[in-house]
Order: structure tokens, then C-alpha cells, then sequence
């Protein structure tokens, strides 16, 4: 059986550039200068740009399940065969230990993830005291 290629890959499997006209995601400066330098796994690195990518995707709630991440097809790709759903659980985590991300624990066992912004500080409060 041969591997099919993901989109966006060569038939080698390396990555074949840019689409034009494919959206960019905006990732705060701060994280390049203050957050950056302090993640040493890359389990982290890579958990934590994909939760900033998809917890600010245009036209969605600026608030995610981290079950839903976990989910995702690119992140449960990748994790396959390191760890899993548990893997990302983990890193996520340890985005939230560090600061990028804030969360609230949900009744079902889930947490719900913001970006910790003061806007997603605000939205979290609101969910946590019933408000939304």
C-alpha cells in the first residue's frame, strides 16, 4: 500500500508552497518574543500555533472544546502515532500552564480554551458565571 499524498504535498511529501490567495492567521508579536523561547517540546509548539489558528478562525465563536481540537484532522493526523488525542490534551495543557491559552472545566469533563487575550478573559468569565 502506498501513502497518498495530503494536499498541499509533493509526491515526496514535501510541502509545495503557499497557495496564493490562502488566508494567513495573525499570531501576536509577544508570542514570537515572550512565549517562543520558552516551549522546549514540540508536541507544545505545534498544539499550541494550531489552537491560535483554530480558536480564531474567521466566522466561528472565538472559543473552542479541547476535545474539538484534539479532533481536528490535522492535529489528529499528526499525533497519530504520538499519543493521540491524549497527546494534544496534554500540550494544551501546558499552553494553558504557560499563559497562551485560558480554560474553564465543563461539567461533561471537557474544557472549553480561549486565547488569552482580554477579550477571551472576558468571554470566559461570562461563560463561567452563567452569563453565556
Amino acid at each position: 500500500m502506498t501513502d497518498v499524498p495530503r494536499e498541499g504535498a509533493a509526491q515526496d511529501g514535501a510541502f509545495e508552497g503557499f497557495r496564493a490567495g490562502s488566508r494567513a492567521s495573525a499570531i501576536p508579536s509577544q508570542f514570537f518574543t515572550e512565549v517562543l523561547p520558552g516551549i522546549e517540546g514540540v508536541e507544545e509548539l505545534r498544539v499550541t500555533l494550531y489552537a491560535l489558528y483554530a480558536i480564531t478562525r474567521p466566522g466561528t465563536p472565538p472559543v473552542m472544546r479541547a476535545s474539538a481540537i484534539a479532533s481536528e484532522e490535522p492535529l489528529a493526523r499528526a499525533f497519530a502515532h504520538h499519543g493521540g488525542a491524549k497527546a494534544v490534551r496534554a500540550a494544551l495543557d501546558a499552553a494553558v500552564a504557560r499563559g497562551v491559552l485560558r480554560s474553564l472545566g465543563l461539567e461533561d469533563g471537557d474544557v472549553l480554551l480561549v486565547v488569552n487575550t482580554e477579550a477571551g478573559r472576558r468571554l470566559l468569565d461570562r461563560v463561567a458565571s452563567g452569563a453565556e
